[in-house]
């Protein structure tokens, strides 16, 4: 799928592995993939950096 959001340009792509606990996340698409990339663990927060206010309290997850 990364690849697919990528090419097609979108801008910011969020992946939850709910076995590692962590949320993926990507923006910058550059070809078939994303430029930049991070790795959020659950209980942190996750915030856009495409979307300016858009963030998620991962607490509860």
């Amino acid at each position: 799928m990364l690849r697919i959001y990528a090419q097609a340009g979108v801008p910011e792509y969020w992946v939850a592995d709910v076995k590692a606990r962590v949320i993926h996340q990507m923006w910058a698409p550059s070809g078939l993939t994303y430029a930049e990339r991070r790795v959020i663990t659950f209980g942190d927060r996750v915030q856009s950096e495409t979307m300016n206010g858009l963030g998620v309290d991962t607490a509860a997850l």
